[in-house]
């Protein structure tokens, strides 16, 4: 399972002296990329609170990128027989070597095909930019894209042969 995160640009806010809210869809994909789960949260929340919402149990390898590697949650996962496959973090003080760069890229490699659903819902559908109007709303809204996206990537197992 690969587990991808992406902002939405605020609009401008119709209310003089409002700040525009930014929300934030986490999404849990398969090897292909068909979305299982989605939750959103408002763009100050960390990234590393979602990754309970979007397992799913049946996972034999988990992709994300560095936000949502936890060492507490690494050893969860080796514990339960699940590969923890999120890219390291460096540090100011311990930079990542040469190796783990490269065991990064390949990681990366894996994880992009989550990253592949976002550029459906911002391309594909032209939801760049979103209008806060409660959290609520701007996830009926998200869950409608993303259903839309498994659709569109799914496309071409269901069309006659």
């Amino acid at each position: 399972m690969c587990i991808g995160a992406h902002r939405l640009s605020p609009i401008a806010p119709h209310v003089p002296h409002c700040a525009p809210t930014r929300s934030t869809s986490h999404v849990g994909t398969d090897r292909r990329g068909v979305v299982h789960s989605l939750t959103t949260t408002d763009a100050a929340a960390s990234e590393i609170n979602q990754l309970p919402h979007l397992v799913h149990g049946d996972e034999r390898a988990l992709y994300g990128d560095r936000a949502y590697w936890s060492e507490a949650d690494r050893q969860a996962c080796e514990a339960a027989g699940i590969k923890y496959r999120m890219t390291r973090r460096g540090t100011a003080h311990h930079p990542l070597s040469e190796r783990w760069r490269q065991i990064n890229r390949a990681r990366s490699s894996v994880r992009a095909r989550s990253e592949f659903v976002f550029q459906v819902v911002k391309c594909q559908w032209k939801h760049t930019k979103v209008r806060y109007r409660g959290l609520a709303k701007n996830t009926a809204q998200v869950f409608t894209l993303f259903a839309l996206t498994n659709l569109f990537l799914v496309r071409h197992r269901w069309a006659p042969a």
